[in-house]
């Protein structure tokens, strides 16, 4: 997750990125609320989860 986080970092200097967007199994969902601190947005249709995380709460990690 630090590659991916450097590297978001880096595009939204050029891109105006603001939002990670993870679509996660249930099995892995725990990784991205208790691991990464992803907010949970809502369970999709085959049961997968969509979480994000504001690309600013990187800066303060």
């Amino acid at each position: 997750m630090d590659y991916v986080y450097a590297l978001t970092m880096k595009l939204s200097e050029n891109t105006g990125c603001r939002y990670l967007i993870v679509e996660s199994k249930p099995s892995s969902a725990w990784f991205y609320e208790e691991k990464c601190n992803f907010i949970r947005v809502r369970e999709l249709d085959g049961g997968n989860i969509l979480f994000y995380k504001d690309v600013i709460t990187l800066l303060s990690e």
